[in-house]
């Protein structure tokens, strides 16, 4: 994964921190729904993506504590999606219209920026790549555990000894290195803290200027 933390800490102690995050995701709903302050399309899709936020962070936690890596690498391109299609936003000029078409279930592709590109996870991840750099090469190493692919089949090889190849079906990983932990749970952290910013760009311009996080 494409993504570490210069942080000396261990597995737990950056589990902790994730842990921590949740707390505050679930309060960053206070900034966006205020009492008498009517509730829009935005307001709804928002809180839907700290809803989501906050479910994946419990289901990831438990499934590194668990070393069930494959489970929670999945996990990281759906925290990610959060931050892209909410910064998505940011781009387009009828934002409301932009959160009603992401409520009624449709392809995000209907709509184009402000460039008169159309809108689809690739793009959107190159333009959020421009506030946080790393956004762009996580999202494709990310993928690659949503498909079946290589990243799959790397996990059945338990040892490759000149022309022997060893393999394993099993719910559990046979890392002893917890490096690839590593660096997956800080991927996932930054997704997390992402998603974090845009809402709280969101909840700071609510009705007025564009979403976006700091650059």
């Amino acid at each position: 994964m494409p993504y570490a933390s210069a942080v000396p800490l261990s597995l737990e102690e950056r589990l902790a921190h994730i842990d921590r995050l949740a707390g505050s995701v679930a309060t960053a709903m206070d900034g966006v729904l205020t009492p008498g302050t009517p509730v829009l399309m935005l307001d709804l899709l928002v809180v839907g993506a700290l809803n989501r936020t906050v479910a994946q962070i419990a289901g990831f936690a438990q499934l590194v504590r668990a070393r069930n890596f494959l489970c929670a690498a999945s996990l990281l391109r759906p925290q990610l999606d959060t931050a892209i299609r909410l910064f998505g936003i940011s781009l387009t000029d009828d934002q409301e219209a932009y959160a009603r078409l992401v409520l009624a279930g449709e392809k995000i592709t209907g709509f184009k920026d402000r460039k008169g590109r159309r809108l689809n996870d690739g793009y959107l991840a190159e333009r959020l790549s421009e506030h946080f750099r790393w956004v762009k090469p996580v999202y494709d190493a990310s993928s690659g555990f949503i498909h079946l692919s290589s990243r799959h089949v790397q996990q059945a090889i338990v040892q490759e000894t000149g022309a022997a190849t060893q393999l394993r079906i099993a719910p559990i990983d046979s890392f002893t290195d917890e490096t690839p932990y590593y660096e997956l749970v800080d991927a996932f952290m930054a997704a997390t803290r992402a998603v974090l910013e845009i809402v709280q760009a969101y909840a700071a311009t609510r009705g007025g200027a564009p979403v976006a996080p700091p650059s």
